[in-house]
């Protein structure tokens, strides 16, 4: 009885549960823009080989958010959240990779990062920590009390890392690295959304999904109305 008690919140924090996701997972300039600069920063931070640098750019990183979002939007079986989140997602995803590419370009050569210790595959220890990090960014964007913590969770999530050594490893024509790489990131994101779909469930949101449509469309006006304006300018 009270594991259920634990998973408790009032209307208030899980309709701002589902505003915030639903904005930080909306496709704008600016998130595809953070995407670019956390990223770029998480491939120098490897090629240096600068922890605080790579931390710092897992802080800028937003694609925790529409990852959660798929969580959520299987919680509550909702396909337009499910898609609309997969979308973003995807789009990001090639974002990160063609700017870790880009960057790659121009600061590393096929024979650099002989001796550079390269993110490596190591899937359970992976799926243990997309498991914890999904449990808890899922919880603390839903319990109001803990949305500080959220910026540390997504640095213990670590998606943007596997996004860099892609674009290193495409680089340097590192195949095993790359199909190594690509393993961890595709366990990660399928261990977040997994555990999150399971919290979303336990806090019961399953009757928040007429909020979630009216979120969504006010956002996607939002951007649509940006792109009209961005277009009157030119």
């Amino acid at each position: 009885m009270m594991f259920f008690t634990f998973f408790h919140a009032d209307n208030n924090e899980k309709s701002n549960a589902i505003e915030k996701l639903i904005e930080q997972s909306t496709p704008r300039p600016d998130f595809f823009l953070l995407v670019v600069l956390s990223t770029a920063l998480a491939t120098l931070g490897i090629i240096i080989e600068s922890v605080p640098v790579i931390i710092g750019s897992m802080l800028l990183a937003p694609l925790l958010y529409p990852i959660l979002a798929i969580g959520m939007g299987l919680s509550i079986s909702d396909k337009r959240l499910i898609g609309r989140s997969a979308t973003t997602l995807a789009q990001g995803l090639a974002v990160a990779i063609i700017s870790a590419i880009i960057v790659s370009l121009f600061f590393v050569k096929r024979n650099d990062l002989a001796g550079v210790d390269l993110p490596r595959t190591a899937t359970l220890v992976d799926l243990g920590i997309a498991i914890l990090s999904g449990f808890a960014a899922s919880f603390a964007l839903t319990k109001k009390s803990l949305n500080e913590s959220f910026s540390g969770v997504a640095i213990a999530a670590a998606l943007v890392p596997p996004l860099a050594t892609l674009g290193i490893a495409i680089v340097r024509f590192n195949w095993t690295l790359l199909q190594e790489t690509i393993v961890t990131l595709i366990v990660s994101i399928v261990g977040i959304v997994l555990t999150s779909l399971f919290v979303f469930v336990l806090f019961n949101f399953h009757n928040k999904k007429t909020l979630v449509h009216k979120v969504i469309e006010t956002e996607d006006k939002g951007v649509k109305d940006a792109i009209k304006k961005a277009e009157a300018i030119e």
